[in-house]
């Protein structure tokens, strides 16, 4: 199984070159509030970091460091190691959403039953979702480098399980619709409405589609072969790296609380673009073996 989005080796020193800067100035900014006189412009417009380019600068090394020590060659690149990479990479995106989830099922206890302990972590739990555009790289490094050490060690490498296929995930698919739908429609609204009070009501909303989400891409398909399967994670490969771009574009385009509202959309926008880009390469693969068989 061949992927084509790998960079050269040297692009994971590039990425460690980039990362650790982005951390330590992100960390000084973001606690510290300082800001390098060197990246300071203008006079301060009414939010934070608005009259400097900190902030866009250090999410652009930590987004681009992580994605270059992830998608780096390793020495020894072979089908083995791109099926472990876009393993670790599907399995970090499930695991995020599960995370994700969790956090906003024990917030609800918290509210509904005024659990004291929840609501002292709220603010932790603040910080997780303002960057949780940030969580399933570190997840994915991490898992892969442990999937790599395992098959180096002769182990059994974990396998990634899916939902089978029945009723009721076709049941599930068919509920999760709307939601989707609903999501999808949010972010079309938000890039409408950027500027305007109501834009993160309708974003935040639209977080509700997160467990059907998790639930559609966790299903197999009816007939779910290697080579579907196969599809699968290239295709979370693509819609992770198409996020990240589009995500930094809005880093450096859209400010104050509009960034905000595009910082909680990351939370649901990979699920909804790897599915568009799935059932593409799905179609595309389905039309052409017809065209084989015709031939």
């Amino acid at each position: 199984m061949k992927s084509q989005l790998l960079f050269p080796s040297i692009f994971k020193l590039i990425g460690v070159i980039l990362l650790l800067p982005g951390l330590i100035f992100g960390y000084l900014f973001e606690f510290q509030g300082y800001v390098p006189s060197f990246l300071r412009y203008g006079t301060n417009r009414g939010w934070e970091g608005a009259d400097n380019f900190t902030d866009e600068l250090v999410i652009t090394f930590i987004v681009t460091g992580l994605l270059f020590i992830g998608f780096s060659k390793i020495k020894n690149e072979s089908d083995t190691t791109v099926r472990l990479r876009l393993n670790a990479l599907y399995w970090a995106v499930l695991v995020n959403c599960v995370l994700v989830i969790t956090y906003f099922a024990f917030g609800l206890l918290g509210e509904l039953f005024q659990i004291s302990f929840i609501k002292k972590t709220a603010d932790v739990g603040a910080y997780f979702i303002k960057y949780n555009f940030l969580i399933p790289l570190p997840i994915f490094i991490s898992r892969f480098y442990f999937l790599l050490y395992r098959s180096k060690q002769k182990r059994k490498s974990s396998q990634l399980y899916f939902i089978n296929y029945g009723l009721y995930t076709l049941i599930g698919k068919i509920i999760a619709m709307p939601f989707i739908a609903i999501a999808i429609s949010a972010v079309i609204l938000f890039a409408m409405s950027i500027g305007t009070v109501w834009g993160i009501d309708v974003v935040y909303g639209a977080l509700a589609s997160l467990p059907f989400l998790l639930f559609w891409i966790w299903s197999k398909e009816k007939n779910e072969i290697a080579i579907i399967r196969n599809t699968r994670l290239k295709a979370m490969q693509v819609a992770v790296c198409i996020n990240y771009f589009l995500f930094l574009a809005c880093t450096w385009v859209i400010y104050g609380s509009d960034y905000l509202i595009a910082m909680s959309t990351c939370i649901i926008s990979i699920q909804i673009i790897f599915l568009f880009v799935f059932y593409y390469k799905l179609y595309r693969l389905k039309n052409k073996r017809s065209e084989n068989l015709i031939t």
